[in-house]
């Protein structure tokens, strides 16, 4: 028998790959951790979009999109719950994941509701006030001490907030940008319990009991509300969830190699991606009301971000 010589294009590519990888580990690791969150931004704002698409051209529930969404995430995390079973569900703290897990079930609601009926710009706009309200949320659950600076642009985010809300001439705060405000604070809320399990849970038993928790909460809702999708809806609503999970997947990567101070600001770069996406999809272009009042809240948060970071740092 004659041994077979590995294809000559076989050999290149594998040669070419090899160097690649070796390349991407001689950068640093807030080059890498800013590839891998600006790569993740390009997918959550894909995942909002086909919720949105969806949403908004059938008769399907949002509750249904996010049961078969965490249906798909589920699956796809089920090596690596077997790979740490019993122990994934080893905690001290029921209490406070149960909590986790209402505020994950209310913020993605809330927060998809919003997606499917307001402009893209404006639900990933009002999204970004989170950094505010972890700001607020950590000096009345974690004690934390907040200087005068990062109390201004708390106050400075806010009126961004409001100015998103409630455009000129209009009489009334929008309804479901203030849905994507609350899914905010709950997402807020839900970082600062983050940082309280972290302390004695591991990380896979986190990932758990949100997935699971968050998809027996959505379950009555989807089934009361569960119209059968056509094949195509099907096939949208599985990649929603494997959207979320490549997603996801790159920001731990980016945050477990980067600085979370500096590679942070990067995420703002969803609200780009957002107007692209809203224009070319749904013909929609932002108002100026979002655009003044989403510089103020992205600048703001910016400045807490690294304000917090520069007090870390000198403690």
């Amino acid at each position: 028998m004659h041994n077979r010589r590995p294809s000559p294009l076989l050999a290149a590519l594998k040669n070419r790959w090899h160097g690649g990888v070796e390349k991407w580990n001689k950068l640093s690791g807030n080059v890498r951790g800013s590839i891998w969150l600006m790569i993740g931004g390009v997918f959550f704002t894909l995942m909002a979009t086909l919720i949105k698409y969806v949403g908004s051209t059938s008769s399907l529930h949002v509750t249904e999109i996010l049961f078969v969404r965490q249906l798909v995430v589920i699956f796809i995390t089920l090596p690596l719950l077997a790979r740490n079973f019993p122990q994934a569900f080893q905690t001290s703290r029921r209490d406070l994941h149960a909590v986790r897990i209402v505020c994950s079930f209310l913020a993605v609601l809330l927060g998809f509701t919003a997606i499917i009926h307001l402009p893209l710009s404006d639900s990933i706009t009002l999204s970004f006030s989170r950094t505010i309200f972890i700001t607020i949320l950590s000096i009345f659950i974690l004690s934390e001490t907040v200087g005068i600076r990062r109390w201004g642009a708390v106050i400075v985010g806010m009126v961004g907030v409001l100015i998103v809300l409630r455009p000129t001439g209009v009489d009334s705060l929008n309804f479901y940008g203030i849905l994507a405000v609350l899914s905010a604070l709950l997402v807020a809320m839900q970082r600062i319990l983050i940082k309280i399990l972290s302390r004695s849970d591991q990380p896979v038993t986190l990932i758990v009991y949100q997935a699971i928790g968050t998809l027996v909460l959505l379950s009555p809702f989807a089934f009361y509300y569960w119209i059968w999708p056509t094949f195509e809806q099907l096939i949208l609503l599985i990649l929603i969830g494997v959207l979320t999970i490549i997603a996801q997947t790159m920001n731990i990567f980016a945050y477990r190699i980067g600085e979370a101070s500096l590679i942070s600001i990067l995420d703002y770069l969803r609200l780009l991606y957002a107007i692209l996406l809203g224009a070319v999809v749904f013909g929609e272009l932002p108002s100026w009301n979002v655009l003044v009042g989403g510089a103020i809240i992205i600048l703001a948060s910016i400045y807490t971000i690294r304000r917090a970071a520069r007090r870390r740092g000198s403690t």
